[in-house]
């Protein structure tokens, strides 16, 4: 719930801690395992309208819930990537489900025929994740350990009305043996029930502790959940616990030697003690479970649960704590100081998993969170905490980095530090220090000569900076890529350069190596020549002047300012950019310039696998329809 009013506690969500989780299961993954972030229970009470933001950010393509009332508020938050359901859904779930976009999980061949059924009265094919239970977890998976079964599955699979894009199971314990066992079943009886040869179908069962301890259990695609909030030591204490629960000591009293403490008399007093209210109680997600066991922190020092928890409250014994007062803050989960109550300590005094509690707290208090807000207006906000240098430094931060897009935007050689010192004249280790600087927040690159160039997080910046019409291309880009199935992209031009802004992928799309801020030459890709629409051959040649033409694209892409006029020219007639001599691989791109006032300011594609038959009737009506809609957005907004 979101904090308002005054209580009896709340529960505090570091940001940071977060993005630095999400880093370092990306970085410990690498670029070959798909990352599902899973928000199911609300963000595991850490706050869907907190954590997706942070997930867009970060450029998390998929995440994992599962409710629609999770999707609608992932929806809300701006995310437009994939959704991935992580749990059977019923029929009515389902076809509420389809507005969303939600790939279901197929629990059965029964549920299969559910999920199938409401695609077919709906006259829609709906994404889906076959479930195996081949970790023999036995909840809902299709037990395909005998032919029968597996003749079961394969019927799902083959079904037209489902697009299955996943064979998936769940792990049931955090047993290193067992994980590996379930594993080596899974990977057999994936295969043997579905093709996956071509990666058209993801094979995923490993969530955090799997995937982060076992690398054998990774295969396409993990899902993370605990991991995202810091609930789990699979790496060695290098994830950060994000949550904090927090209340005040409300009154204190002084009882002597023999009194008793709470209902039922749970606790009798062997000496003279100071007790202190908090004002929460099992109401309130504190669980009586935690009586006589459970911990608070108080000054930085740990204050011990005597009583039995009440609906509204409970005692903690602060005699050791003199001279603690009302009004000291109380850490219920979290860090105080130098000390935690950490989710080890919570499962030991409710001899249950920690999220049992965590969950219901940041469900049932106020929740504010913390940390630079997930969204990039404050350009140089640190999303460790602090900001990356002062404001004097600042100006000469932007000195550089507008100097190494200057070089790129007219398609010159990238400077080193010292051609950066010269040309904005900042002493030379001071351009040391800032541009390492700007290269940790991935603002600047380097390359192997030590040339600068702009960074991934300056490309980003500029899509979160851009006008109105390119946040309500969401829409266009998830309608292109689920009913064309293939990538949908907006890119703007940058001299010489296409910068991809925005983008949706598809399962089908082909291509998988798009990414924010992917750059690409302007005229070797249909984005790209789409930028190029109205220009005469003279501006073309000052925009190509002096760029690089062999070595780019495919075999037959242009090699001269002549051979693009005259691609143009032919797409012009056709009323449509149409890419595929461009790419070494088998791959078609249509694409349509986006207008403001007349003028072209961006491109909208869509990328695919190659079809002799090129763009069909339907690729070329929603590109028109899609490109006239947000140029009558950008245009509204002048």
């Amino acid at each position: 719930m979101t904090a308002s009013t005054p209580t009896g506690g709340w529960v505090e969500i570091d940001r940071n801690a977060i993005s630095h989780n999400v880093r370092t299961i990306r970085a410990e993954l690498g670029p070959e395992v798909g990352f599902c972030a899973v928000v199911k229970a609300d963000a595991y009470g850490h706050g869907i309208d907190i954590v997706a933001p942070l997930l867009d950010e970060q450029r998390i393509g998929l995440i994992g819930l599962a409710s629609n009332e999770e999707a609608a508020a992932v929806r809300a938050s701006g995310f437009t990537g994939r959704l991935l359901r992580v749990r059977p859904a019923g029929r009515d779930e389902v076809d509420d489900g389809i507005r969303f976009g939600i790939e279901e999980w197929i629990g059965g061949a029964e549920h299969a025929g559910t999920v199938a059924g409401v695609a077919a009265a709906r006259g829609v094919r709906i994404r889906a994740h076959v479930s195996l239970n081949s970790t023999e977890l036995g909840r809902d998976g299709l037990e395909v350990g005998e032919p029968r079964g597996v003749h079961a599955a394969r019927g799902v699979l083959a079904d037209p009305r489902l697009d299955v894009v996943g064979v998936c199971s769940h792990f049931p314990c955090e047993d290193e043996a067992d994980v590996m066992a379930g594993a080596a079943r899974f990977d057999e009886q994936s295969r043997a029930v579905a093709d996956v040869s071509d990666g058209a179908v993801a094979r995923h069962c490993a969530t955090t502790f799997a995937a982060l301890r076992l690398p054998q259990s990774r295969f396409d695609l993990v899902r993370i959940g605990a991991g995202l909030y810091g609930d789990t030591d699979a790496l060695g204490g290098s994830l950060r616990a994000a949550m904090r629960v927090v209340s005040r000591i409300a009154a204190i009293n002084s009882y002597p030697r023999g009194s008793t403490v709470g209902y039922d008399r749970w606790h009798r007093l062997e000496a003279d003690a100071r007790l202190a209210l908090i004002p929460l109680g099992y109401a309130d997600g504190v669980h009586r479970s935690l009586s006589g066991t459970g911990e608070v922190l108080i000054r930085g020092r740990r204050a011990r649960i005597v009583d039995r928890i009440a609906m509204n409250s409970f005692l903690v014994d602060v005699s050791h704590l003199d001279p603690a007062t009302p009004g000291d803050e109380v850490v219920l989960f979290g860090a105080q100081g130098d000390e935690a109550i950490t989710s080890a300590d919570v499962e030991r005094a409710h001899g249950n998993i920690a999220a049992d509690l965590y969950v219901a707290w940041g469900r049932l208090l106020p929740r504010r969170g913390w940390g630079p807000p997930a969204r990039m207006a404050e350009v140089w906000a640190d999303r460790r905490g602090g900001v990356v240098v002062a404001s004097s430094s600042l100006v000469q931060g932007l000195s550089l980095l507008d100097a190494a897009v200057e070089q790129e935007r007219r398609a010159r050689p990238g400077l080193n530090a010292s051609r950066l010192a010269d040309t904005t004249d900042i002493e030379r280790s001071r351009v040391s220090r800032l541009t390492r600087e700007l290269q940790s927040r991935q603002f600047l690159r380097r390359d192997d000569d030590s040339l600068f160039w702009a960074g991934t997080e300056y490309f980003r910046t500029a899509a979160v900076l851009n006008a109105a019409w390119l946040r309500e291309s969401r829409v266009a880009l998830r309608t292109l890529a689920a009913q064309l199935g293939v990538n949908a992209l907006i890119t703007v031009a940058d001299g010489a350069r296409g910068v991809l802004l925005r983008y949706e992928r598809s399962a089908d799309g082909g291509d998988r190596s798009i990414r924010a801020g992917l750059v690409t030459p302007i005229w070797c890709t249909g984005a790209g020549r789409a930028l190029l629409w109205d220009h005469t051959p003279e501006q073309l040649a000052v925009v190509l002047d002096g760029v690089q033409f062999i070595g780019v694209g495919g075999p037959t892409a242009p090699r001269s300012v002549d051979e693009v006029g005259v691609v143009q020219e032919r797409d012009r007639a056709e009323g449509l950019i149409s890419a595929a001599e461009e790419y070494d691989e088998r791959i078609d791109e249509f694409a349509l310039p986006i207008r403001r006032g007349g003028e072209v300011i961006a491109s909208l594609a869509v990328r695919g696998r190659h079809r002799a038959q090129g763009a069909t009737r339907e690729t070329r009506a929603l590109l028109a329809r899609f490109a006239g809609e947000l140029t009558a957005a950008a245009d509204a907004s002048v």
